[in-house]
């Protein structure tokens, strides 16, 4: 502060004295106050500041003080108060001035840093089972300060028992981002957590949690039969295939193994043979999730016994699925009747001929096998070829056929003349108690008596009794008279 102005003045007149507050300083100075002791004994005729304001306190006996407030002043800053005073006394007087102000404090500003890490995980959020697939991992500093000494630790994924994968990554500056690529094999289905975790030093800290979904196919098959069937007799079997997995089944290679002895037919559409004709093969090129497929296959049987058919299914991603089925197979013999006799009206006294065939229809040996012949009153068996025999009045009894084999035929041929004219009836049958069965066969044959024409000749009676002989006269010797005979069965 510099206080310039006169050394003398007169009493009663007005002398003017200047303050020059300048600040030297490097620093703004804060809270400036000027105070200045006036004599009490002087009038201030006025105060005239630059800045701030100049006010005059509560006067003494002998000081009247005045405070120059003037606030901030800047470094190199100088300012003015301007008094003007009038003394009323004549005595010396000291204008004294002293100043207050706030001290700078001295203070230096320090700028902490800190490393803050994050991820971000890019990649497919649903794949397929077994495919590889790629992940790029973002790690970024997005703090102020380096992270230093980062490591990225790739957490088991399911239920794996492997331990955990770690890559060592150095220091990330601040602002720093790098990517790591990672590649997964989905070995799990369903929905899996993708879990990674980083760290620095001094605590730095990040984790990310990512669902993937796992999608996969899978394969349901299943093969319907009989449980029973006779030799070569066509059977139906439905072979149902199913996806219930969340991914379509692609290339679809179904294979049905078929028992010995068993002869494909029919039914798929697409299927071939191979392996020597035992194994039907088709291939479905895409199943997709939750579809199924039906088939129908029909197969013959010839191998007596039990019959085990297998069934399995087998696409990409090592899908596979078995199912079998197993039929027992019985063989049964089926015996047919034929007989064949001469066509047209046969003259009185001539032989007819009347061929029995019985053939084993079956797969399987029929077992005592009775033939018998009868003919109604007025004819008469003459002779007989084919196999051991016995001839009664009216009837030919044949010696029982010890067996006759899957495919086998016998024949038999019977001769008869007729006695008197008219038509008369032949009837063969077979009987076999292995099958419970009885066959029937009857064939009527016309004789004409060779001379004057006459009136037509009815079917001549069986000797005094209806025109067929009754059943117990039929019954071959083997059967009972009064055992209850079967209805015939005309073939």
């Amino acid at each position: 502060v510099e206080t310039l102005g006169p050394s003398k003045i007169t009493v009663g007149k007005e002398a003017v004295y200047q303050l020059h507050l300048m600040n030297s300083g490097e620093v703004p100075a804060d809270g400036v106050v000027v105070h200045v002791q006036l004599p009490a004994w002087a009038d201030l005729a006025g105060a005239e500041s630059s800045v701030g304001t100049a006010q005059s306190d509560q006067a003494t006996e002998t000081i009247r003080p005045l405070a120059w407030r003037v606030g901030t002043l800047p470094a190199g800053g100088r300012e003015r108060l301007t008094l003007r005073l009038v003394p009323r006394e004549s005595r010396p007087f000291d204008l004294a001035v002293r100043w207050d102000y706030q001290p700078a404090a001295a203070q230096a500003q320090i700028e902490v840093q800190e490393a803050k890490l994050a991820m971000q995980m890019d990649g497919p959020r649903e794949v397929f089972y077994g495919r590889k697939e790629l992940f790029a991992l973002r790690l970024m500093n997005t703090g102020t300060g380096d992270a230093e000494n980062v490591l990225i630790t790739l957490m088991p994924i399911g239920s794996s028992d492997n331990p955990p994968a770690v890559h060592r990554m150095g220091t990330l500056k601040a602002g720093e981002e790098r990517t790591i690529e990672i590649e997964l094999t989905a070995r799990q289905t369903g929905e899996l957590l993708i879990h990674v975790k980083t760290q620095a030093d001094h605590g730095v800290r990040a984790e990310l949690a990512e669902k993937v979904l796992v999608r996969r196919a899978a394969l349901q098959v299943e093969v319907q039969g009989p449980q029973v069937q006779f030799v070569n007799a066509a059977a139906s079997y439905r072979i149902r295939v199913a996806n219930p997995g969340n991914a379509p089944a692609r290339q679809v290679r179904m294979l049905v193994s078929l028992p010995a002895g068993a002869k494909y037919l029919s039914g798929i559409d697409g299927a071939r043979l191979d392996a020597g004709d035992s194994r039907v093969v088709w291939v479905i090129e895409a199943l997709p999730a939750g579809a199924e497929r039906v088939f129908d296959m029909r197969c013959a049987l010839s191998a007596q016994g039990q019959n085990r058919f297998e069934l399995t299914a087998a696409a990409e991603d090592d899908l596979t699925a078995a199912s079998t089925i197993t039929t027992r197979v019985e063989a049964i013999a089926d015996l047919r009747l034929e007989v064949k006799d001469q066509q047209g009206p046969i003259p009185v006294g001539e032989e007819a001929v009347y061929e029995l065939k019985v053939r084993n229809r079956g797969s399987k040996t029929a077992e005592n096998v009775e033939v018998l012949a009868f003919f109604s009153n007025g004819i008469e068996p003459v002779a007989v070829e084919g196999g051991p025999h016995r001839i009664q009045p009216g009837q030919v009894v044949f010696q029982p056929i010890p067996a006759v084999a899957p495919g086998a035929e016998v024949s038999f041929r019977v001769r008869a003349k007729a006695e008197a004219p008219g038509a008369h009836i032949f009837r063969a049958e077979v009987h076999c108690r292995q099958l419970a069965a009885r066959l029937v066969s009857e064939e009527t044959t016309h004789f004409y008596q060779d001379g004057p024409a006459s009136a037509p000749m009815m079917a001549s009676p069986a000797r005094g009794e209806p025109a067929a002989r009754t059943a117990e006269q039929y019954a071959p010797p083997s059967l009972a008279p009064g055992a209850p005979a079967q209805q015939p069965m005309l073939r």
